[in-house]
């Protein structure tokens, strides 16, 4: 057991690998291997570095024996661990088999692309070995599930393929040539329910996604981040909403504290176009938390002062950023911690009120029904609170007084509710308003 411990800490020393890789994959047959593997830190990451870094040479058919050699040694060990009961369903969970289907897609006569077919095949086949199986659970069964029409067949047909294409740029996340395109495909792929699981469970992807993050921390102040680097992140961004929008995986990634990777994005200030989508897209994502308002998610989010953040956004930025921004106070202010959180100094009051105000003089000049129906909805919660009501009787915005102006949205028929709502909680006279029939 010793000697296989200090084997498994050489793999991460690239001078010391090959040798290591060689030795474990021999000692395959001791039980303790596996757990070993699985569990200590980073091999996992090493092997599968191992097996994408010659992904390139599938396709250029110029994989030496060498290198054929090594990688098999690295799918003997993973064979070991998807053959062991106490690592195998893990081994399955973080979609692990992915890895090996480029090189059963291959189809080179060479020895050295064949023997990588075998030994892929061999892991897959210690997977689906069937212990103390008996007649009856290896049947065919007769029943009516087995006579499905053919819409439901093919939609499952169409699922499948797209889970199949969904999983393999998901591993090409794993090599730097294939991961800006992974990303940008993977981006127009989000309105798929699978995706979100697939993306958090699969091993390595979310790290993958917070060093694309990192990565680009060092432009954000010397404001040379490029535009072909600021699209890059919005898809990773995009990748990000979607798993913090899904409801099995939204408080793993708000326990996570993802969130607040975004953080750094929310806080630049710089006019440049590419700044701006970074700052759109991190509030796409916060935005996709508090979707469903929950208490779990204000939370989290309140300590962490994401409303001056947005508030910042709104300020500064254009009207997609601002609405963005205003949705999230909104579904902030309707829970009764972040409406307490808002009202809870006369300076928090003034200065969410102050941005509101600032907004609403914008949209004479530049009109946006979206983000003038958010605003109401927000000062109709605000005057919900004892404290905001007293400071909306003296301050409320002209804008939202002026009965011709407010009269033209009567036919939306939830904002015309905030209004009158906004309207008797400051007791103002409703006489001009629009009759409610």
């Amino acid at each position: 057991m010793a000697s296989m411990e200090r084997l498994v800490i050489e793999l991460s020393n690239p001078d010391l690998r090959e040798n290591a890789l060689r030795v474990l994959s021999k000692d395959g047959l001791f039980p303790e291997l596996a757990p070993l593997l699985w569990n200590s830190y980073g091999t996992i990451a090493i092997f599968l570095q191992e097996i994408t870094s010659i992904y390139p040479t599938i396709q250029l058919l110029n994989l030496t024996q060498a290198q054929s050699t090594r990688v098999c040694n690295v799918l003997a060990l993973l064979q070991c661990v998807a053959s062991h009961s106490g690592t195998k369903m893990s081994f399955l969970d973080a979609n692990m088999p992915l890895y090996f289907y480029p090189f059963l897609q291959t189809i080179s006569e060479l020895a050295q692309f064949e023997h990588f077919r075998l030994v892929s095949l061999g892991v897959i086949g210690v997977l689906v070995k069937i212990e103390n199986s008996s007649p009856r659970s290896m049947s065919t069964k007769s029943d009516a599930s087995f006579a499905a029409p053919l819409e439901a067949s093919t939609q499952f047909n169409t699922t499948a393929h797209r889970m199949v294409d969904m999983k393999r740029l998901v591993i090409e996340l794993r090599n730097p040539d294939l991961r800006a395109n992974a990303l940008h495909v993977l981006s127009k792929m989000t309105s798929f329910q699978e995706l979100a699981p697939l993306l958090w469970n699969s091993f390595g992807t979310i790290t993958i996604l917070v060093q694309e993050i990192i990565s680009i921390y060092p432009t954000l102040s010397s404001e040379n981040l490029t535009p072909t680097q600021s699209t890059r992140m919005c898809d990773v961004l995009a990748l990000l909403m979607c798993v913090a929008s899904h409801p099995t995986t939204k408080m793993s990634f708000l326990n996570a504290n993802m969130h607040l990777y975004l953080y750094p994005f929310l806080q630049t200030t710089s006019e440049l176009t590419q700044y701006e989508w970074l700052r759109l897209g991190s509030l796409g994502v916060i935005g996709a938390l508090v979707k469903v308002n929950t208490k779990e998610v204000m939370s989290f989010l309140l300590p962490n002062e994401i409303i001056p953040l947005c508030l910042g956004c709104m300020e500064n930025d254009k009207e997609p950023s601002k609405s963005v921004g205003t949705f999230i106070i909104q579904k902030m202010l309707l829970d009764n911690a972040g409406l307490a959180y808002v009202c809870d100094t006369a300076e928090q009051f003034f200065t969410v009120a102050r941005v509101f105000d600032m907004m609403l003089s914008s949209l004479k000049n530049q009109h946006s029904p979206r983000l003038l129906k958010l605003i109401i909805r927000c000062y109709s919660r605000l005057s919900e609170h004892s404290r905001a009501r007293d400071a909306l009787t003296s301050c409320l915005p002209n804008m939202l007084k002026d009965f011709n102006f407010i009269n033209c949205l009567y036919e939306d028929s939830t904002t015309w509710r905030c209004i009158k709502k906004l309207y008797e909680n400051l007791g103002m006279n409703q006489a001009s308003l629009v009759p409610s029939g």
